[in-house]
């Protein structure tokens, strides 16, 4: 069971969290027209998400026929959870950036990386502030302390696919000048 302070702390960290996603939002959105996703972008996120809906409960069923033979995997059930989730997110990411469909058309790619690195640099410095001693549990698993470091990874991905894209999408734009 987590300390009252714990508990505390966690829900206003989140209610902080979804309080400033949600002022960037409305800020954005009196600032200018949001932008919307052509038709071919939409079809493509729908294949992202269908990718990610596949991972999902095929991993999610992994880990449910791991319990059931007694598989133990080494990580606290929340976490597990969570890192399931994750790898469901990480294939809807990549394939919605690959698809182009990830950002909406005009929508500034710079912006979110640069947001999304923010958010990677906070995970890092909760994960170092936190106690070492917590971060493996007596029964020796993983414990929640990870979901930072494992936040971090999945927006490290996504930042890196970006990145990866807008390279390969200027190779690609130079070679059709070239020809």
């Amino acid at each position: 069971m987590k300390s009252p302070e714990y508990v505390l702390g966690f829900v206003i960290g989140l209610l902080v969290s979804i309080s400033v996603v949600a002022i960037i939002a409305l800020i954005n959105r009196k600032r200018n027209k949001p932008k919307e996703y052509d038709e071919r972008q939409q079809a493509a996120l729908g294949k992202a998400y269908k990718y990610g809906y596949f991972t999902f409960i095929i991993v999610e069923l992994t880990a449910m026929v791991f319990s059931l033979v007694g598989i133990q995997i080494p990580v606290e059930p929340a976490l597990l959870h969570f890192l399931i989730v994750l790898c469901a997110g990480s294939v809807t990411a990549v394939v919605s950036i690959w698809k182009d469909a990830y950002f909406r058309i005009g929508q500034k790619k710079l912006a979110w990386t640069i947001l999304l690195l923010i958010i990677v640099m906070l995970n890092i410095i909760t994960f170092a502030r936190s106690d070492r001693a917590e971060l493996i549990t007596a029964d020796g698993l993983l414990s929640y302390k990870w979901l930072n470091p494992a936040a971090c990874l999945f927006l490290v991905l996504i930042v890196a696919n970006v990145w990866l894209k807008v390279i390969a999408d200027k190779k690609t734009e130079k070679n059709e000048t070239e020809d």
